[in-house]
Order: C-alpha cells, then structure tokens, then sequence
C-alpha cells in the first residue's frame, strides 16, 4: 500500500514544470480557445495538430495587428502637440464667449440685412427636426415591404434578393449620399430628406427582417391549413406581432436621425438646417454664436430623445 501510495504522488520536478507551464497554457487559452480546459492540450505540437487553422489565423492576425501598430506609431509624432505654443488666455476668452449665448441670434431677432427669423438657431433647428421627421417616416413606410421580403422565415432563399438591396443602399453614409445627390438634385430640403430616408431604409429594413425571424410564427400552420393566402398570413399572424417592435425601431431611428441631420447642413449648405449656421460660426470664430447652435442642437435632441422614449414605453 505505501509503495502504490509513493507512485501515485507527484514528483518535485514534475510539480515544477507543471507551475512552469501554466502561464503558458492561459496564454494558449486567451489566444486559441479551450473548451475543454487548460489540459486539453499536451503540449504545442498536439495543440496544432488539433486545430492549426486557429493557429495560423490567430498568429496573421496578431502579426498584422502588431505591424500596423509599428506603423501607425511611427507615423504619430507626439511631440509636435506640446510644441505648439498655447495661448491660454485665448483659450479662456473663446470659453466664456462660448457660454455667452447670443439670444438674439438664437430667435432670429435680426435686420433683414443679416437674414432676419430665417437665419436664426429656433427657425433652422424647426427645419433639422422636420427633415429629419419626414425622413423618418418615408423610411418606417417604405422599410416595412422591404423587411417583409428580406425574412427569412417567409420567404427562404428568396430573401437574399431583398436583403442584398438593403445591404447596398445602406453601404454609404448619409454625408456621402449628400454630396453625390446634391449632383442630381441640387442643394435643396428633398437633398437632405432623400439621403437621410436612403440609409435608413437600409437600417429600419434589415432591423425588421430580424424581427420578423426572431418572432414565433406557428400559427402560420394553421392559417396555411385555412387555405389563407401569403398577404393573409402576413396580415393575420407577422405583423400583430411585430409592429409594436417595428414603432419602437422607427422612434429608436428617429433618435439617431436627428443627430445626423444636424450635420446635414455642412453638405446642403442652408437647405440642410442648423448644421449650416454651425459651420458658417465655425469659420468666423464667432463663440457667441456658436454657443447659440450648440445650444439649439442639444435641446432639439434633448426634447426628441425624451418624446421618443416616452413613447416607446407605451408601446412596447
């Protein structure tokens, strides 16, 4: 029994070694992955033979990975930014003038020289909020057949039709959609309302699709065995289902449209609202001013943010 006992124990070297390849083996399971714990694998060669693809893509990935970190340190120079003098005075002139909102800029209280109501923060941040609505809502309409096509779960193989058109016309951003639109329908409000509703059709579109598939739809069964149509189906069992979903996805847009929509104005020039005026203030360094559009942009996304969400709970 003692020497069975005696066999049965570990020796001091093995112990050591076994200390010794532990960290080891949390860095194969960090970089590799294991299922199956630190101990499935023997060692290195066993590990690779096992499963070599996840080697040798881990280790591109990591080689490449440090390579553009290499690359991209030697192209940053640090030291050029504390070089610059700062002018901290300035710094804190441009501060307080900042905070100091030019009111009578903000409610268009101007001569018609310089524009009058229509060259206001209250009147432009009316026309980003409408832009942004109408976008919105063409985009909840139009997204709704297109997300319909594009499930899965009613109509199989055919759905890559619709799912690649979604892919595409929300492959470029709403700023790009801008300046190639503006070459077809100049500067104008249908400009901004027609590249904001593009990409969200793409984005409310396949969020549909993923509602439509994630939702249970056996009652299709028996409403196929009633001998009842596709457009029957469609109306009687998906979308009692998913349009309270499809609301809270079209509010949860109309949150991010209106971020984006203020930035509209930097391709549109005036047609796209505040983001224009933010530009102009920009370039003529006026503080005052630029106090006044930031403070026009953060309340019109405080009051939609808070109008959406509130509504959202109702609904879901």
């Amino acid at each position: 029994m003692s020497e069975n006992a005696a066999t049965k124990q570990p020796s001091k070297w093995s112990t050591f070694w076994a200390k010794v390849a532990l960290p080891f083996k949390k860095t194969h399971l960090f970089f590799f992955g294991d299922t199956k714990g630190l101990t499935h694998y023997r060692d290195p060669i066993s590990a690779y033979q096992a499963k070599p693809k996840m080697w040798l893509v881990t280790l591109i990935l990591l080689v490449i990975f440090l390579g553009l970190c290499f690359y991209m340190g030697k192209a940053i120079n640090i030291q050029d930014a504390f070089d610059r003098p700062i002018n901290w005075g300035e710094i804190g002139k441009s501060f307080a003038d900042f905070f100091t909102v030019d009111w009578n800029y903000f409610w268009g209280n101007l001569s018609a020289a310089k524009g009058g109501f229509t060259s206001g923060v209250f009147y432009n941040c009316i026309i980003t909020f409408c832009i942004t609505f109408i976008a919105t809502s063409i985009a909840f309409f139009l997204a709704m057949p297109l997300g319909l096509l594009a499930s899965h779960k009613l109509f199989g193989k055919k759905a890559y039709f619709s799912e690649i058109f979604l892919i595409l016309i929300r492959t470029f951003p709403e700023l790009l959609l801008a300046l190639f639109l503006t070459g077809l329908t100049g500067y104008t409000m249908f400009t901004a309302i027609l590249s904001l509703s593009l990409h969200s059709i793409g984005m409310v579109g396949k969020l549909y699709a993923d509602q439509i598939d994630e939702a249970d739809l056996d009652s299709l069964e028996a409403l196929d065995a009633c001998g009842s149509n596709k457009m029957q189906r469609i109306k009687m069992a998906v979308l009692p289902q998913v349009f309270p979903n499809f609301l809270s996805v079209g509010l949860y847009r109309l949150d991010i449209n209106i971020r984006t929509g203020t930035m509209l104005g930097l391709i549109i020039q005036q047609y796209g609202g505040i983001g224009w005026n933010f530009l102009l203030d920009f370039r003529s360094t006026s503080f005052s001013r630029l106090g006044a559009d930031t403070f026009g942009i953060v309340i019109m996304i405080i009051l939609v943010d808070l109008f959406s969400s509130a509504l959202r709970k109702k609904i879901v």
